[in-house]
């Protein structure tokens, strides 16, 4: 999971927090060498999904400091209806390798 927070202030300071939550195994030396490869496939590729998740909330800070701060909220809907359509599309990432096999 990605969450990015856009915030600036009334003289258009703008940051950007993006915090990724990824799963792990509480015991990987458990798994077969097989099941551990895909795990290990499988967190890669979810890394690189959560990054593009990620990569909207940067792009959403550097659009509003562009803009001086003028149409915050729209730009950060942009990027929030970004998201939504990367999940579509990728089906929360199953397309592109997020799945255990």
């Amino acid at each position: 999971m990605t969450r990015w927070d856009v915030r600036w202030t009334s003289g258009c300071d703008v940051s950007v927090n993006v915090v990724y939550t990824i799963p792990r195994h509480v015991n990987p030396a458990a798994m077969s060498a097989d099941l551990r490869a895909r795990f290990d496939l499988m967190i890669a590729s979810l890394m690189a999904h959560e990054r593009q998740h990620g990569q909207h909330g940067i792009a959403a800070a550097k659009e509003i400091r562009r803009a001086g701060c003028s149409g915050a909220q729209k730009i950060i809907r942009k990027y929030v209806a970004a998201d939504r359509e990367l999940d579509r599309r990728t089906r929360h990432g199953r397309n592109t390798g997020v799945r255990l096999n």
